[in-house]
């Protein structure tokens, strides 16, 4: 499978393989990085944004067959949280950070939800606030700290 990253400006893709360097902007603006590109009959260059230089310094791993998460996602009111168990197809890997990336995407990448791992004795990992015995304390804990959250942030407007 062949990535492409696409350039900030013109909107236009290049293969990644044909990325000779990747340097600071020589202009400070919306486009802080500058990618020299290998073409066929001169190099180009292409503005990216920071995610864009991130997604490159990503790995991918295949995930096991069979590998699940649950996705959490909690109401604005913190009151509620809802879960559901997701398959995995791979693992984002980057600066030391593991995702999990499922057939729709990243998992757990919205402002309201996050990801939880079970373990096959049944505990489960958050790799947010810790490990839990099992999913129902997994999920009490998250919506506590949602709810101390929700009070700090009230006291401190």
């Amino acid at each position: 499978m062949q990535q492409f990253i696409r350039c900030a400006r013109t909107g236009a893709l290049y293969p990644v393989s044909r990325v000779c360097s990747i340097e600071p902007a020589a202009r400070q603006g919306a486009h802080p990085f500058r990618a020299v590109i290998e073409g066929e009959h001169n190099t180009v260059a292409a503005y990216l944004y920071d995610h864009d230089v991130d997604e490159l310094q990503a790995s991918y791993v295949p995930a096991t067959p069979g590998q699940r998460v649950f996705e959490a996602s909690y109401s604005e009111d913190e009151d509620e949280i809802w879960c559901c168990e997701v398959p995995i197809v791979a693992w984002r890997i980057e600066r030391g950070d593991v995702e999990p990336i499922g057939p729709e995407g990243k998992i757990g990448d919205a402002c309201n939800s996050l990801w939880l791992m079970m373990c096959p004795d049944g505990r489960v990992i958050s790799p947010h606030s810790g490990t839990y015995d099992n999913l129902e304390l997994a999920l009490e804990a998250l919506k506590n700290e949602r709810k101390q959250l929700g009070r700090k942030l009230q006291n401190a407007g």
